[in-house]
């Protein structure tokens, strides 16, 4: 994991002011980790890194209760897909078609019928990295670390599998291995109920909408607005298949 440095007086993060950004900024400085990116080779063996290490830190979530309304933002079903989610609102997507609306108003709908139980259960909701996909983990002899907590939130800890899922499914030509070692792996310390598959599905959803929603958000800038009519297409067409009950990830068991 990355490792944070301290000032001289002990302090993880100091505010910083500079004559070029108008207001004080937090700044704070990590180690290099150590390690290699795989974002496009990730087979069932680096899958099931990733699945140990996000057991590790779930394990170590667990161990703190904290405000998350102080700490971090909540990605619950309004904060995933809601008209103000955190990553921003697919409404604001220029010239958004009716019928695309009219699909995300009804996924929207199921989102929060399966996702807002799970926020009851102290015990499944807490931090998590929120972005663990293929760019954001280095591997090294000794595994896998991630990096890039800015993301981190609170959320139902299933979401972080569910993130790396929607990565391993676009992002390679074995994904069941891959899947399987991924969810056996994390399985070793948490086992994984039916229920808990059918979760992961609409998760995968959600943060796919949620994906939208970030695309949207930064359209300013240029390579990343060249993205979003394709994102746009590729959410459409899955929201579909979600609303007529087909199996996004499990289509195989």
């Amino acid at each position: 994991m990355p490792v944070p440095l301290t000032t001289r007086d002990g302090h993880a993060a100091r505010l910083v002011h500079d004559d070029r950004v108008p207001e004080l900024r937090p700044v704070t400085v990590l180690r290099w980790v150590p390690g290699r990116f795989r974002p496009h080779a990730l087979g069932p063996s680096s899958a099931a890194q990733i699945g140990r290490v996000l057991a590790v830190l779930h394990a170590h979530a667990r161990q703190h209760r904290i405000d998350p309304q102080r700490v971090r933002p909540v990605l619950d079903a309004d904060g995933l897909v809601g008209p103000q989610a955190v990553m921003g609102p697919v409404e604001a997507l220029p010239g958004l078609p009716s019928s695309s609306l009219a699909l995300i108003d009804a996924a929207r709908e199921r989102i929060h019928a399966d996702l807002d139980p799970l926020f009851e259960d102290e015990e499944d909701v807490g931090l998590i990295h929120a972005d663990l996909h293929g760019g954001n983990v280095v591997f090294h002899e000794q595994g896998a670390s991630p990096i890039d907590f800015d993301d981190c939130a609170h959320s139902v800890r299933h979401l972080d599998l569910a993130v790396t899922l929607s990565f391993l499914r676009g992002s390679n030509d074995s994904f069941p291995a891959t899947r399987d070692a991924l969810l056996d792996a994390y399985g070793e310390t948490y086992l994984l109920t039916d229920q808990d598959l059918r979760t992961l599905e609409t998760l995968c959803v959600a943060q796919r909408i949620a994906g939208l929603g970030w695309l949207v958000s930064r359209s300013d800038v240029p390579r990343i607005r060249a993205h979003v009519p394709k994102a746009h297409e590729r959410v459409v067409a899955l929201l579909r298949r979600f609303l007529d009950g087909e199996a996004l990830l499990f289509a195989d068991r």
